[in-house]
């Protein structure tokens, strides 16, 4: 009989061992840390000429690592210090995280790495394909064949044993309780040449129960976890608990209610005083005229808990302190909550951008207007300077999860996570420029890319929604692939996902050479059948633009080349023709030239400008995109310059454009241009003059990304840049302003109904919508519906019902306050669903709230509606005291 001892793909150990003909026989081992924290034992003989073989599976209580955790008490008071001895491996490196009990709404395991995640992450690197899953051998991610099916084994875990622990004095000190961090003591060390050490930290002031987890990594006896989080509580004898809602808009009564609790041994009468921090809020009540504070005196009995409120209004924008104290003759209780307060109407953004193009030593000037409408809101309006010598600072200043501000439910739009810093990332690589900001853009690539992974079909392919159904689409495949390829330069990405991702592209392609996407429609102009040119364009980027991907793709590569060069006449949408100039450029064919002649023939230059040149076409971004990387991968790059002066001006104030795919495509190609301009000589000075103000900046070639800002006064209308020297550069003027909602021209139909079911505490909400076509039977991209509430109301987790059964994907935000619906290609058909919120803070005299929805491929295309539900009045939520002083 042989044996053997096998996990994630490896023998660890092998023995042969002859029996007796007794049906029963022992086989006898040494455990080692290397079988831990799963192993299987396999045994098999040969017997008649067949194979016979069964195994065994090794569940360890325990990781090679042994990982131990102690705390020094279970109970705290607020800013009390806390000691945590660790024991593990010598030269462990060690990770701590604890996490507020109040945000394990969804379960510890979407927080802390547990050892059934370790498993699973461990399984997943056997090699088992689909095809073998009976095969037992296989499944181990071994080669050794049989016919057997494989058998599963029921795990079996065992309890670690209870830490020790040590009492330590806490400090017992009045203070006011402003730290109410919902994750803390994120600690990391290594021991070094030791087993033991100890951690010290201050323990936040909520109120609580912690959990607290980690994990041990050591280079010889790998990873050791904790077997489950620990957890410790933090209280008081004598505290208080503000209920506070997520946000209010200004001019709105909102009561601030405070909830006592005495675990002390008698009834205390205790004096609640509410500040007014900053003259920032008025008080409704007219219990008193002074507008600093109010005081109520109130008896909080004892092992129960007493409520009291106040009426407040605010008047400032922004974030207001909320300072509260609680004094009787034996203890005292302090707390300050930031409340944010939002303007009753809408923000309005506005950015001009222009291109510093100084070849030679030169002179040149830039007049801007701030079109500030006289209705914005008062003290609402900010103007922002920016000057970004090396032409991707905007981007390294604003780097993030999502540059567009929107949310990241859908497939395409995880991408925003990090497609932007992908491109970041090359422009550094190939400039050789620093920035603080590197690591970060690496750790939003790394995210993106595992949030990715949700949207993968099991063939290889992507879709656009989470769990991935229905048909996968070509186009989104290919953006995908393209995306994780590139970003494979930067950070550790599975090259087989990137290979399968391209394999089943390669699948779909024509006998023609052509590619048609019959998946989820994302992103019509690259999915309408009726015309394949520009998708298979798409196809030949993605995949030329990744050098291993084009050698081991050649043939699809040819074929579809073959395609594009053999329909010229046949092309007449500019965006297809720019496509394949863009893919004839990438391969160098002979043809490139061509297409580009004939995509520069019908563009034409800003009116009154020889230095602006764009297309007048629905899809002019992408098409100057994509005509400036032909003329950069072509070689000529004195033409580009006018092209990017007008695509620099269709920027955001984050360096993001007005749609998904528009974006990527237009950071690539400026990216690539900046790559280019950053071997020239930066020395110009940069005046900016306003009313009778000016201002000096003076820009020299550097090796960071820095870059120049200056906040213009609110009142500035009219700006003057004068830029003298030589070198280029961006320069961005944005001002925002909050406005009340304009009935601009709308993408869609969007209607809003309050039901009549609705009340004082529950809201139902109809919303119904359609999409607008600008051409007779094209459908919309991801729309994105987001509805915002009153003040006060919140939505639970089942909340929306889709009538229309469309809706793909819900989403609550803003701490439960508004709901985000998403749906996939709206028509001229109306979806309908409705929506229910519950009244969870009492506030008076709220304002409208609204419903927008818009076409994320194109965010200019957008329908936005008011309305108001049911409004309290004050005498609606006022206590006793606070009614007779208003003779409610």
């Amino acid at each position: 009989m042989s044996y053997f001892v096998t996990n994630w793909g490896g023998i660890l150990f092998a023995g042969h061992q002859k029996f007796s003909r007794k049906k029963t026989n022992t086989i006898r081992f040494k455990l080692t840390a290397a079988m831990s924290p799963y192993s299987r034992l396999l045994v098999y003989t040969i017997s008649g000429g067949q194979l016979i073989m069964d195994y065994f599976e090794l569940d360890f209580e325990f990781f090679g690592n042994e990982f131990e955790f102690m705390l020094d008490d279970a109970n705290y008071r607020p800013d009390q210090d806390i000691y945590v001895d660790v024991k593990a491996e010598k030269n462990s490196y060690l990770a701590f995280q604890a996490i507020d009990q109040g945000a394990l709404l969804l379960g510890f395991d979407e927080f802390g790495l547990t050892r059934k995640q370790v498993q699973e992450d461990l399984a997943s690197y056997v090699d088992a394909d689909e095809e073998n899953r009976l095969d037992l051998i296989h499944s181990f991610g071994l080669f050794l064949r049989s016919s057997l099916n494989e058998t599963k084994t029921q795990s079996s875990r065992a309890k670690r044993f209870a830490p020790e622990r040590r009492d330590r004095p806490y400090r017992n000190a009045i203070r006011l309780r402003t730290d109410f961090s919902e994750s803390w003591f994120w600690k990391n060390s290594t021991m070094k040449n030791q087993k033991t050490q100890t951690f010290h930290d201050v323990v936040p002031d909520s109120i609580t129960s912690w959990y607290v987890t980690g994990f041990a990594l050591s280079p010889t006896l790998g990873l050791g976890l904790m077997h489950a989080p620990r957890k410790f509580t933090v209280t008081k004898p004598f505290y208080m608990v503000a209920n506070l809602p997520y946000s209010i808009k200004r001019g709105e009564v909102v009561r601030i209610q405070i909830m006592l609790f005495n675990f002390l041994n008698s009834d205390l009468t205790t004096d609640v005083t509410l500040f007014n921090k900053n003259d920032e809020i008025d008080f409704v009540d007219r219990l008193s005229n002074n507008p600093h504070f109010r005081t109520k005196a109130i008896i909080a009995p004892h092992n129960q808990v007493k409520s009291v409120s106040f009426l407040i209004k605010a008047k400032k924008l922004g974030e207001i302190a909320i300072k509260i104290e609680a004094v009787n003759q034996l203890e005292s209780d302090g707390l300050e909550h930031m409340l944010r307060v939002t303007p009753e109407s809408r923000l309005y953004e506005k950015t001009e951008a222009r291109f510093i193009d100084l070849p030679t030593r030169n002179k040149t000037n830039f007049p801007i207007t701030c079109n500030i409408p006289r209705d914005a809101d008062p003290g609402s309006t900010k103007i922002e300077v920016l000057i970004d010598p090396p032409l991707m600072g905007f981007l390294a200043r604003n780097t993030t999860d999502s540059l567009l501000k929107i949310p990241t439910g859908a497939s395409n739009l995880n991408l925003l996570t990090f497609v932007p810093n992908i491109v970041l990332l090359e422009y550094l690589k190939e400039t050789g420029k620093v920035t603080p900001s590197i690591e970060k853009a690496r750790n939003y690539v790394s995210s993106g890319y595992k949030n990715q992974l949700k949207y993968k079909h099991s063939n290889g392919a992507f879709g656009q929604w989470n769990p991935p159904t229905g048909n996968p689409s070509v186009f989104l495949t290919a953006l995908v692939a393209n995306a994780l390829a590139t970003a494979s330069k930067h950070i550790d990405i599975d090259k087989k996902i990137v290979e399968q991702a391209y394999s089943w592209i390669s699948g779909k392609q024509k006998p023609n050479g052509c590619f048609e996407d019959d998946g989820e429609v994302i992103y019509t102009p690259l999915q309408n059948n009726s015309s394949s040119f520009a998708l298979t364009a798409f196809i030949v980027s993605a995949i030329m633009e990744n050098e291993n991907i084009a050698s081991q793709f050649a043939a699809v590569v040819q074929k579809a080349t073959n395609c594009l060069a053999g329909n010229f006449d046949s092309l007449n949408n500019m965006h297809d023709i720019a496509l394949a100039t863009y893919a004839l450029a990438l391969v160098r064919h002979e043809k490139r030239q061509i297409y580009l002649d004939r995509l520069i023939r019908d563009s034409i230059f800003e009116k009154g400008s020889s230095t602006e040149r764009y297309w007048n076409e629905e899809l002019n971004v992408e098409i100057a995109a994509y005509a400036l990387l032909s003329y950069l991968q072509i070689g000529n790059v004195i033409d580009t310059m006018p092209i990017m002066t007008w695509l620099n001006k269709q920027r955001y104030s984050t360096g993001v454009f007005s749609g998904v795919q528009r974006t990527f495509v237009a950071l690539k190609a400026l990216g690539k241009m900046a790559t280019y301009l950053n071997t020239s000589k930066n020395d110009y000075s940069v005046y900016i003059s306003y009313d009778k103000h000016k201002s000096k900046f003076d820009v020299l070639s550097t090796k960071s990304l820095d870059t120049f800002h200056h906040e213009l006064p609110d009142s500035v209308r009219n700006v003057n840049f004068a830029v003298e020297g030589i070198g280029f550069g961006y320069l961005q003027l944005t001002y925002q302003y909050h406005r009340n909602i304009q009935n601009a021209k709308a993408s869609f139909m969007l209607d809003v109904t309050v039901l009549d079911s609705s009340n004082y505490n529950v809201q139902d909400l109809r919303v119904c919508l359609s999409y607008k076509p600008k051409e007779k039977y094209t459908v919309s991209g991801v729309a994105l519906v987001e509805v915002y509430l009153p003040s006060g109301l919140i939505v639970k987790e089942s909340t929306v019902r889709d009538i229309s059964r469309k809706i793909q994907r819900t989403e609550r935000a803003f701490d439960n306050t508004a709901m985000f619906v998403y749906f996939n290609g709206l028509d001229t058909n109306s979806v309908c669903f409705d929506i229910t919120a519950h009244r969870k803070f009492k506030i008076a005299m709220h304002r409208p709230s609204y419903v927008v929805v818009y076409d994320t491929n194109d965010m200019s295309g957008f329908a936005i509606k008011s309305y108001e539900g049911k409004v309290l009045q004050i005498c609606d939520i006022c206590d006793d005291e606070d009614c007779r002083s208003m003779s409610c």
